[in-house]
């Protein structure tokens, strides 16, 4: 051992000297250095060497690695051979001579001391330069788990989210590691190009698809070690349905056609995840010896552990190309893990055959591109392809486009892994002709796709939104009817089972509303025959008077409404039309810049001078002023003026001369109040279409007259109390307001009568008759006044029946008083029972009376407090209304309940438990006394007489005293029935408990029959010193605790053989006038007789005086005779007796 440490402590020591390792024997700890052979950096090694050496870590749990910078030995002659482990019983790396390198040899994970040994041999023949390697170590990577936490939106049941685009997505991750993951790193891949540190993720997708998101966690570890799986969180954004189909049958409307039918149509759009999209875009493929295209095709859309495991699930790769020279092509396919397999091979030939349209001008011009396939489904391989003619500079022999089979199967790609770079390589081998590659892709058999990369959403809900112009729904198609100018949007709204909102909006123009007034017939004074000149144009004005743009129209006038319906043949002169009497003229009112239009018609007339037919006076009853003016309808007098002429064709006119009306200025303005009494009307009588053709009157047509009205003057209202029944009927004597409304007009010369309706009153019909019974409250009664010589001019007024209705009276329950003697009178408070007797009425005043006769002439009310006089004593109680004065009345009866019948008790006594003055006392045993057994008496019990008096802090039984020996408890004794109640007071005695002293344990000894533990004890022997003096007393006694706490069983008190030894022997001592008893306890010991050792002879020497007596210790015998006991006392006696 010693030798082995000094051997250590070299190599620890040329080490630390120099970052040269040379090989030997033994271990050395280092990270760090150039491992040589034993030439050194510069020479070479030596023959017959034989050397096994460990390289460990300086660090617990690193590994070492060696990088093989300079390598050569003597090929199988001169071998190293590395193990993974601390010895060469570990695993072996390989054995490595000559010119292979071992490149880079790294310990693993499964080797926990992170050793490589080296074991190394040379032969005895030539030797070389050997080798050089970096020594280093690494921590090796824990393991990590990326772990997806939560999720906003939560994932579906198949653990997809589905969100729309632009949702916001929020995913919170972490990971799992095997060591620490203090320090790492956590990077989220979104799928999309785009990447989010930190442990949460917020984020959206714009585009419509599927993405495949994944937590990318780095720990610190300088090798930068990530996590070992994958989350592969798919995340479907939905696509936009297509609305297609989604419109209106007409985009503008005009006003007066403003209805359209709308359809909704929304179809939801599938997603299909391309896993191959194919590379596109002209490339040229120079002419030139092993000119290559290559590019890759990035698949990414697979399980990761998904590989290529049937020659059937790739089912094409196809090119869109044009070559003028097939024969010097090689195309391959290279799978992501690096399997190739040839589609087509330059040592299959093909000579001058085109691919494609190519041109073989020599130029670098592109030809035309044709689509070629490899397959295991083609029958034949693309040089042995049939041929057309295509191409140009010349046309030539081309492979026709098509599927062909691959020169090598696809079975060489078994076991590539799905995902990854898919390349293609096309080489130009010789230089003899160029071409262009425009696109080329792969496509795998659909079934491989993971079924998450396809989604179809499905429409939920589809409806349009509400709109007050939509007058119709069938199902997804509206019909709509704008009613304002202008642009009108529709939006139908669609959301789907991604919770994904989508809208369509559909919009139509309403023209404006063509805004016109009815054309005035056209009429002519002319009494002259046929034909007749009719300037239309004046209805322009007329038209278009209202129009707030008159100029955006063009008025046009046709002979028949198809005419202006099709804007055919119109007028072509309307200023000097000759037209016919009664004729129609159909006119079209059209907007300058859009097709609508409305249209109209009026109609020529031919009249002679218009006449005025005679008519009666108007008469108009005056006022309530009666001051001969009244306001009256001119017009009611039109009709019978114009007589057998049309109103449509003329123009009544009425004025106060006839001066105003022949020049046609201030005509009256109807309705016209007159300004004399009677006052005479002037009449003009004017054609609508033409005023110079007009009729007024010299004289006077007909008068205004304004009759006198009757007065009729308002009475007051009629008021009364209900009856009894209280139900608002009453009687009321309705001639007796006759005087007061007639006022000074004579009696003799007007009607008055009375009425329930003001209809009833102006017809002058259902006259009432009096006296009169209302049929409501209050009832409105309607007074017609009418002069005999001129009932038409009638005077009308109003006054009410009013039923005041009485006091609600209530059964009023009795006033019960408890007697404050035994006389059965005592005083009542009357007003107490104010709020009882008016029950929630106001304004009602109350008062009490010894009789009804008094209750009914409000005389004599009862003074409160009252004394009643009897014994119980019925009063009766007023009850009026303070505003009407009605008045109702009901009774009350006064009870004066006795006092319960009190008994004294005797006091209540109680031991003492404890001997300090408090004890328990059950009150209620005394309830009995106290009541005598008297019916509904019952009692409770206070502390102090104002607790009783006022039934507060009744005591709870059973109950402690608060004052020590004697307390004074009172009583409340009231009767459940009437509340009446008394107090009693009762006495509490607490009695202390005899005293109880330690006595002394009765013992005996083993007399009678000896060893048997058994004697007669005398009881009544251990009573005086039980009593120590107490007077009063009595001592039992009991074999256990239970029967003296019982007292029960009393042993008798003499000759009592125990029953064990000891025994303990229990006692009651009672005080026979308290009968408060105490239980004490002594033990009954039986002591064993003492077991004698007869002594030997006890022998002394005589004294001087030899005479047989001397003084002698017999002590001295007290061990001999005791055996030692301690517990024996030796007395000598000098006899037995």
């Amino acid at each position: 051992m010693k030798k082995y440490l000094v051997i250590l402590s070299l190599i620890a020591s040329y080490f630390g000297f120099s970052q040269d390792v040379i090989i030997q024997n033994g271990t050395v700890n280092a990270c760090t250095g150039t491992f040589l052979d034993t030439g050194g950096a510069g020479g070479n090694y030596s023959n017959n060497e034989s050397f096994v050496f460990t390289i460990c870590p300086d660090t617990a749990g690193q590994l070492v690695e060696l990088t093989f910078t300079d390598w050569n030995t003597q090929l199988n002659a001169d071998i190293m051979t590395i193990y993974n482990g601390p010895d060469t019983a570990s695993p072996a790396f390989g054995a490595f001579s000559g010119a292979a390198s071992p490149g880079y040899v790294s310990a693993t994970t499964a080797n926990p001391s992170g050793c490589l040994t080296i074991e190394w041999t040379s032969d005895a023949a030539a030797t070389t330069t050997g080798w050089a390697a970096d020594i280093s170590c690494f921590e090796p990577c824990q393991t990590i788990v990326s772990v997806l936490d939560s999720a906003t939106p939560t994932p579906n049941g198949d653990g997809y989210i589905r969100v729309c685009p632009d949702q916001l997505i929020t995913l919170e991750g972490s990971g799992n590691f095997s060591v620490d993951g203090t320090g790492a790193t956590y990077e989220w891949d979104l799928g999309d190009g785009n990447f989010i540190n930190g442990q949460t993720a917020v984020f959206s997708y714009p585009n419509p698809g599927v993405y495949i998101v994944n937590l990318n966690i780095t720990d610190t570890n300088p090798q930068g070690c990530t996590n070992t799986n994958l989350i592969n969180q798919v995340v479907q954004v939905a696509t936009r349905p297509n609305f297609t189909g989604t419109g209106a049958q007409d985009d503008t409307l005009c006003f007066n056609n403003n209805t359209t039918i709308i359809a909704g149509v929304a179809t939801p759009l599938e997603f299909i995840n391309d896993c191959t999209p194919p590379v596109s875009g002209t490339t040229f493929l120079p002419d030139g010896s092993g000119a290559s295209y290559t590019t890759c095709i990035t698949v990414d859309c697979y399980e990761s552990s998904q590989t290529l495991d049937d020659i059937n699930q790739l089912i094409e790769i196809c090119l869109n190309m044009e070559h003028s020279y097939l024969g010097d092509l090689d195309i391959f396919i290279t799978s992501p893990n690096g399997q190739q397999v040839t589609l087509k091979s330059f040592g299959a030939g093909g000579g001058g055959t085109y691919l494609g349209g190519a041109n073989d001008d020599g130029t670098t011009t592109p030809g035309v591109g044709a689509d070629y396939c490899f397959s295991m489904s083609g029958s034949v391989t693309l040089v042995n392809g049939p041929t057309v003619i295509a191409g140009s500079n010349p046309p030539g022999n081309s492979i026709a486009p098509g599927t062909y089979l691959p020169e090598e199967s696809f079975a060489s790609l078994l076991g590539s892994p799905l995902n990854g770079d898919w390349c293609i390589e096309v080489i130009d081998n010789l230089a003899i002709d160029n071409g262009y590659i425009f696109e080329w892709g792969m496509a795998f058999d659909p079934a491989l796709q993971p079924p998450e990369l396809s989604f179809t959403p499905v429409i939920l809900t589809e409806s349009w939104d509400a709109d007050t112009t939509i007058i119709n729904v069938n199902g997804n198609e509206i019909t709509v009817q704008p009613t304002t100018a202008g642009i009108h949007c529709y939006t139908y709204r669609v959301t789907d089972d991604f919770g994904c909102e989508y809208t369509e909006e559909v919009c139509i123009e309403l023209y404006p509303e063509v805004i016109n007034d009815p054309p005035n017939n056209l009429v002519i004074c002319d009494g002259s025959p046929p034909p007749y000149e009719f300037d239309l144009t004046q209805n322009d004005a007329v038209i278009l008077a209202s129009n707030p743009s008159p100029g955006d129209f063009v008025v046009t006038y046709y002979e028949s409404q198809a005419d202006a319906d099709s804007e055919s043949n119109p007028i072509g002169t309307p200023a000097n039309y000759t037209g016919n009497d009664g004729q129609t003229i159909y006119v079209r009112i059209e907007y300058l810049t859009t097709d609508c239009y409305e249209t109209s018609s009026f109609t020529l007339n031919v009249s002679g001078i218009p006449t005025i037919d005679p008519v009666a006076d108007l008469e108009a009853c005056d006022d309530v002023v009666n001051d001969g003016f009244a306001e009256f309808d001119l017009t009611v007098q039109d009709l019978g003026i114009l007589g057998a002429q049309l109103p449509a064709d003329f123009n009544v006119s009425y004025y106060i001369s006839f001066v105003d009306a022949d020049a046609g200025t201030n005509a009256l303005v109807s309705p016209y109040t007159n300004i004399v009494n009677p006052q005479p009307i002037f009449v003009r009588v004017e054609s609508w279409s033409n005023s110079s053709c007009y009729v007024a009157s010299a004289a006077p047509v007909f008068n205004l007259i304004v009759n006198p009205q009757a007065e009729a003057n308002q009475p007051p209202d009629m008021v009364i109390c209900d009856d009894a029944s209280n139900d608002g009927v009453e009687q009321f004597d309705l001639d007796s307001q006759t005087a007061t409304v007639l006022g000074a007009q004579l009696p003799a010369l007007y009607t008055v009568t009375y009425h329930e309706s003001q209809a009833d009153a102006d017809a002058g019909i259902n006259a009432l008759v009096s006296p009169y019974f209302n049929i409501s409250n209050p009832q409105t009664i309607y007074v017609r006044v009418e002069e005999l010589a001129n009932p038409t001019c009638y005077g009308s007024t109003t006054f009410e029946l009013i039923v005041n209705p009485l006091p609600d009276v209530i059964a009023v329950t009795p006033f019960e008083l408890c007697d404050d003697d035994t006389d059965g009178i005592v005083p009542f408070t009357l007003t107490d029972k104010n709020s009882e007797v008016l029950n929630g009425q106001s304004d009602v005043s109350v008062s009490y009376h010894e009789t009804l006769a008094e209750a009914n002439g409000d005389i004599n009310a009862l003074a409160s407090p009252y004394v009643n006089t009897s014994n119980p004593q019925t009063i009766f109680i007023r009850l009026e209304n303070n505003t009407t004065g009605c008045y109702n009345i009901t009774t009350m009866d006064l009870i004066v309940n006795p006092i319960p019948l009190v008994n004294t008790p005797t006091p209540l006594e109680a031991c003492d438990d404890d001997n300090d003055g408090f004890t328990q006392f059950d009150l209620t045993s005394k309830d009995l006394e106290v009541t005598g057994g008297a019916a509904d008496i019952l009692v409770s019990w206070h502390e102090t007489l104002s607790d009783a008096q006022t039934n507060v802090n009744a005591l709870v039984s059973p109950y402690n005293n608060i004052v020590p020996n004697t307390q004074t408890v009172y009583g409340r004794v009231y009767n459940n029935l009437t509340g009446c109640f008394d107090t009693v007071e009762l006495i509490l005695i607490v009695n202390a408990l005899p005293d109880i002293i330690s006595v002394t344990d009765y013992e005996l000894c083993d007399d009678n029959n000896p060893g048997d533990a058994t004697e007669s004890f005398i009881f009544s022997s251990k009573i005086a010193e039980i009593e120590n003096g107490q007077m009063s007393m009595t001592v039992s006694f009991y074999e256990s605790l239970a029967d003296a706490q019982a007292q029960i069983n009393a042993l008798p008190q003499g000759g009592y053989l125990n029953t064990s030894n000891p025994q303990t022997i229990w006692y009651v001592i009672e005080n026979s006038t308290t009968l408060c008893s105490d239980v004490g306890s002594f033990d009954l010991i039986v002591n064993p007789l003492p077991l004698l050792i007869p002594p030997t002879p006890l022998e002394v020497c005589d004294d001087a005086v030899i005479d047989g007596f001397t003084s002698i210790d017999l002590n001295l015998k007290n061990d001999e005779i005791s055996g030692g006991d301690p517990n024996y006392a030796v007395t000598y006696y000098l006899t037995q007796a």
